[in-house]
């Protein structure tokens, strides 16, 4: 039912849990976190243990007032049960104003696990590498036999996506480069085509929307590629997604990489690994 279950101390919770719970979501998981879930009324420990049994993982904040807490061992040694009984990593720890060593001191199972530092890293850079965590375990590699063809809407957006970032001839190498030739040259004398790939400047004069045109360009080949063999469509989109195709910036690929993901989802894909395109289980 969540995505991740956010166990934490009080006294930790306006500085940090909360800026990092709204992060998650932002993120597009489903978080349980007290203030998100708990309504007038509720009756606490039972929504407390329905969250932590009904949630893939434990984001566990450790801090000193964390491991002061008798309700926060309780959700601690639940979430250690679970990890235990179930034979998978279902803790994700956190540290905040703790070191790795404090915590080794409080309890030696976490202290011997890879921390998340607080300290270290903004709430962000958490939230990111948190989410990477969960979608890495959450997702499997895609089979030709088990991809479904993209809905048409997906391959609209993937155009548009596309058309920003490329023009002209760049177009015509990308897709060069999937095996799939775009004829640029046979568009007849006058036409839109024509105008877009030689006169430009001429085109804009006699109100030729070529933004419009380009991306209506590529989306027709798009479509024509998914009809032959929808798995090409997964090609494109892992050299969209990995920089040694055409970004050589961390940032921009980073914002190219969150577009794709906002779309994938429609689909039930995500881009993990460098750009590898995985289907979620």
């Amino acid at each position: 039912m969540w995505d991740a279950f956010v166990s934490h101390a009080g006294e930790d919770k306006d500085e940090f849990v909360e800026p990092l719970a709204k992060e998650l979501e932002n993120y597009g998981l489903n978080v349980w976190y007290d203030d998100f879930e708990l309504s007038v009324g509720d009756s606490i420990p039972d929504e407390i243990q329905r969250g932590l049994h009904n949630s893939d993982y434990g984001v566990v904040i450790l801090s000193e007032a964390f491991f002061e807490k008798s309700w926060t061992q309780e959700e601690l040694d639940s979430l250690i049960q679970r990890d235990v009984t179930e034979m998978d990593k279902v803790i994700l720890p956190v540290c905040y104003d703790i070191t790795p060593q404090d915590v080794l001191s409080h309890h030696k199972l976490l202290g011997k696990r890879y921390l998340i530092s607080g300290d270290s890293m903004s709430v962000s850079k958490i939230a990111q590498e948190l989410y990477q965590e969960i979608l890495e375990n959450r997702t499997k590699p895609l089979t030709d036999d088990g991809l479904e063809e993209f809905d048409p809407e997906t391959l609209d957006y993937l155009a548009e996506i596309i058309g920003d970032i490329k023009q002209g001839t760049e177009i015509k190498k990308f897709f060069e480069r999937l095996n799939f030739e775009i004829d640029w040259d046979d568009a007849k004398e006058g036409s839109i085509h024509e105008w877009i790939a030689t006169f430009p400047v001429e085109a804009k004069e006699k109100g030729i929307d070529l933004e419009s045109a380009r991306k209506s360009t590529i989306l027709e080949n798009l479509k024509e590629l998914n009809n032959e063999d929808p798995s090409n469509i997964i090609s494109i989109v892992e050299k969209l997604a990995h920089p040694r195709h055409y970004i050589e910036n961390d940032k921009d690929r980073a914002q190219v990489v969150e577009k794709l993901n906002i779309i994938l989802k429609w689909e039930d894909l995500r881009i993990v690994d460098q750009g590898e395109v995985k289907k979620l289980t």
